[in-house]
């Protein structure tokens, strides 16, 4: 009834349980990992800077091929790009393959084409020496960069920024204020990644960058081999991409944003209708009030039956005369229902406005 009760409230706040499970195990979270780009930022960046390394000829053709790839794609930055690039016409592409964590490759007209980060771009040895002095520069103020190559030749280069969520400097110092350590693991470089880090108050000495999905994964791991008084610590995710549904299964506790992909929406043990990273906290908070409940009522249940089931089975009637009638019996057993019920539903009256 407490569980049942509990995921009621959390549906309230916009916030489904898919697994009642982690409303037991979220009170117990010791360290929380946040993806960066659609988790910590709103997921709408925007593109700010661009460097074209094609003649004019070429332009139409090399956007009609960007436009084909982005729209295939189910990256953060795709619809991003897809507004930058304005109306444009898709193309007879072939061999169409995403490599996560770095980027998409393609073939057109028997030519081979990438399209993802800097690192991608080197290793598929990408001459951008023309280019280094922006890209360095871009990298300084914190951008995302996304680079399009033709095998070793570099066609465009995009900067993009995103925003960060409204109130999570509040929510990160509330999880850090309840004994949470929080960490950033994003695939973006390292600026783009510092900046958020600053900016939400998670600090660069918990950060990592320019990670794939298996690294994610074996981060939580490492922290979760990592025993405290003899005890595994309790790890929480949250995450929005396919590149983090490999850590959202691998932690104890997750949570995923309603925008973010299926997959992780599927693996996630919360997902955030609302979108509100604030949440996370009063979720927390909700799954230690349930617990209290869960044990008032086994206490008063033990307690009640050690008394009543006696008194039921006649133990007073030699002693004393007394008995209970059938009738009384059925009304006692019903009472401990009832308040068992009435202890539970008093979790509806959890809000956050009282508890943060």
């Amino acid at each position: 009834t407490a569980i049942i009760a509990a995921i009621g409230v959390a549906a309230r706040e916009l916030v489904l349980v898919k697994n009642a499970q982690g409303l037991q195990t979220a009170r117990e979270i010791k360290h929380i990992f946040f993806d960066k780009t659609g988790t910590l930022t709103k997921g709408k960046p925007t593109v700010v800077k661009s460097l074209w390394c094609v003649n004019d000829d070429e332009k139409i053709q090399v956007k009609n091929l960007l436009y084909t790839l982005e729209m295939r794609s189910a990256h953060t930055l795709a619809p991003s790009i897809i507004e930058w690039l304005g109306s444009s016409e898709m193309l007879p592409i072939t061999q169409y393959q995403v490599i996560p964590g770095k980027g998409i490759e393609c073939t057109y007209k028997d030519n081979t084409f990438s399209l993802g980060n800097i690192e991608f771009a080197h290793e598929k040895r990408v001459n951008l020496l023309l280019l280094n002095d922006k890209l360095r520069d871009w990298s300084e103020e914190g951008l995302t960069i996304v680079t399009l190559q033709q095998e070793g030749r570099a066609l465009l280069a995009l900067g993009l920024t995103d925003t960060i969520r409204e109130g999570i400097s509040a929510t990160i110092s509330e999880l850090q204020d309840m004994g949470i350590q929080c960490y950033i693991l994003s695939g973006d470089s390292l600026q783009a990644t510092t900046r958020i880090a600053i900016e939400s108050g998670v600090g660069v000495a918990n950060m990592a960058s320019g990670l794939l999905p298996t690294d994610k994964a074996e981060r939580i791991l490492e922290k979760k081999n990592k025993k405290v008084n003899g005890k595994t610590p309790i790890i929480g995710m949250v995450g929005d991409g396919i590149n983090d549904a490999l850590a959202i299964t691998t932690a104890d506790v997750s949570f995923a944003m309603a925008t973010g992909e299926d997959i992780s929406k599927n693996c996630a043990t919360f997902t955030l209708v609302n979108q509100d990273l604030r949440s996370i906290p009063y979720i927390i908070r909700l799954s230690n009030e349930t617990m209290h409940i869960i044990r008032q009522n086994l206490f008063w249940a033990i307690v009640y039956n050690i008394l009543a089931l006696p008194i039921a089975a006649g133990v007073l009637y030699v002693p004393l005369g007394i008995k209970m009638q059938p009738m009384f019996a059925v009304i006692a057993m019903s009472l401990s229902s009832l308040m068992v019920v009435t202890n539970s539903l008093r979790l509806r009256k959890f809000n956050k406005a009282n508890h943060q």
